[in-house]
């Protein structure tokens, strides 16, 4: 073999190590990182903005789960979804009101264990998901992209925050969606 193949194969072989080892420092998906660590932090709760954080804990609050169009700029939105009602812009495609507080209680935990952090990684923001909580005259909504793993959240007191959330309310945000 001669030299040039040689460190040809060399770099070549350095590549692929390169590329195996970034794969598994840097997930695909920000959403599918757990967040173990902003679970075990004690004051990641009290910083979400209070109506929120009290109509979170509040298991008698009535809750509405959405799912909703990814995007709510009117030059996004289908033709045969611009008549649809809305929530914060996005345009809902079907909902459910949850009564049951056992269930309630499983929606409310899953995400608040699943909340992380201020959000700090770019992305295009695409909700599928959504909650909306209201009780006393107060209100919080809560836009969720299990894509890049941003919440948005807004309330009543005027409110708001942008968080880190991982991926493990979808699949019990999604069977509430399905429960008729």
């Amino acid at each position: 073999m001669t030299r040039k193949r040689i460190v040809a194969l060399l770099t070549l072989l350095l590549f692929a190590v390169l590329v195996v080892a970034f794969e598994k420092l840097v997930p695909r998906n920000v959403a599918s990182r757990p967040l173990a660590y902003a679970k075990e932090s004690l004051g990641l709760e009290a910083s979400l903005p209070q109506t929120t954080r009290e109509l979170l804990l509040d298991d008698r609050a009535p809750m509405t789960v959405y799912a909703i169009h990814d995007f709510a700029q009117e030059n996004m939105i289908p033709e045969e979804l611009r008549e649809r009602p809305r929530l914060l812009g996005y345009p809902i495609l079907t909902s459910r009101e949850i009564t049951d507080p056992a269930e309630r209680r499983r929606i409310t935990d899953s995400v608040r264990s699943a909340i992380g952090p201020d959000f700090d990684v770019d992305c295009v923001f695409v909700p599928h998901h959504a909650l909306s909580i209201r009780a006393s005259g107060k209100s919080a909504t809560l836009l969720l992209c299990f894509r890049c793993g941003e919440l948005i959240l807004e309330d009543s007191s005027g409110g708001s925050a942008n968080r880190r959330i991982d991926s493990t309310p979808q699949p019990v945000l999604d069977a509430a969606l399905r429960r008729r």
